[in-house]
């Protein structure tokens, strides 16, 4: 079984910090605060100065046509 305590622990110390930043009363939205964990790949062989559009690079890289490129920024907003 895996211990998630101290993930939760860093991820409340995290909120106050947030409410304390954004002038959050620690009574306004207890409870109602939701986190999406959303993973992506960073590409560190992509040139900095490479003038293509991300669309464009995307599809040459993985192979796919802007239709799937399309879906999966959906599945990224969703």
């Amino acid at each position: 079984m895996l211990d998630f305590s101290a993930a939760k622990a860093a991820l409340q110390a995290f909120v106050e910090r947030l409410r304390s930043i954004l002038h959050v009363p620690r009574h306004l939205g207890a409870g109602e605060i939701e986190v999406i964990y959303r993973s992506f790949e960073l590409d560190p062989r992509r040139p900095r100065d490479l003038d293509i559009p991300t669309d464009e690079m995307l599809a040459k890289k993985l192979g796919v046509g802007s239709a799937q490129i399309d879906a999966m920024h959906e599945r990224l907003r969703s």
